[in-house]
């Protein structure tokens, strides 16, 4: 008897300090999470993130891209651009994409335009729009040049409370995005209640044995539409 007292403690000791301390375990997300719709796989901007994350189950991934001299290209800023044309990369992994965030980071009502056209243009060769998701930093009416020809689009919000929640329904953006700390400044935008969220968890890798503690409070919410989420470098 005492020795299996000794074994309970032993197993929920070593319970806790998985948990605890998130040590290795689980590798592939499609492990924990039979419906994947939600997950998608971070800053996948040059060919080998790409590929790690394919090797790690992914099947949506996030990628940052820049409009430059009439082409979208993958970067988080000009700084830092891959060389890598959204055409190239579609090109290389269409087929094994499921769903596509794009984390479009310089639109402006001077460009909106040219962008559609690229996209139409992509969406043409690779049959992108019903699978893809812009995410943008601006509002305006102008946003409707993408809104009332299908594209998916949502909000950047980063805690901006001058921004007007009428200007986000009247841009036609079904979408708000926010790190997901933000949820209760995104819940006091009082926004129509069709405004789905997508949210990022920068702090919770599928590798860690806590992933899901972690992630399982916004994946059962209704209203998230999508979680971004690192993979394992």
């Amino acid at each position: 008897m005492k020795n299996v007292v000794k074994l309970c403690l032993a197993i929920l000791l070593s319970m806790t300090l998985f948990l605890t301390f998130g040590y290795t375990y689980v590798t592939k997300v499609n492990l924990l999470f039979d419906d994947q719709d939600k997950l998608y796989s971070h800053m996948n901007n040059d060919y080998q993130i790409m590929d790690n994350s394919i090797a790690q189950g992914f099947e949506n991934f996030e990628l940052d891209v820049m409009f430059i001299n009439g082409e979208l290209v993958l970067g988080h800023d000009e700084s830092v651009l891959t060389g890598v044309s959204l055409e190239d990369f579609l090109s290389k992994y269409n087929d094994v994409i499921i769903n596509l965030w794009l984390d479009t980071k310089n639109v402006s009502e001077n460009n909106i335009v040219d962008i559609y056209n690229e996209l139409e243009n992509l969406n043409k060769k690779h049959n992108i729009k019903n699978r893809v998701f812009l995410e943008i930093q601006v509002v305006g009416n102008f946003v409707r040049s993408l809104t009332d020809h299908d594209w998916n689009v949502s909000y950047y919000f980063k805690n901006d409370l001058t921004v007007n929640p009428n200007d986000i329904f009247l841009s036609g953006i079904e979408n708000i995005s926010f790190e997901y700390s933000l949820l209760d400044s995104v819940e006091d935008l009082n926004l129509p209640s069709e405004i789905l969220y997508n949210t990022w968890m920068m702090k919770s890798k599928i590798h860690k044995i806590n992933f899901w503690y972690k992630t399982s409070s916004f994946y059962s919410m209704d209203k998230v539409s999508r979680i971004i989420i690192k993979n394992k470098k």
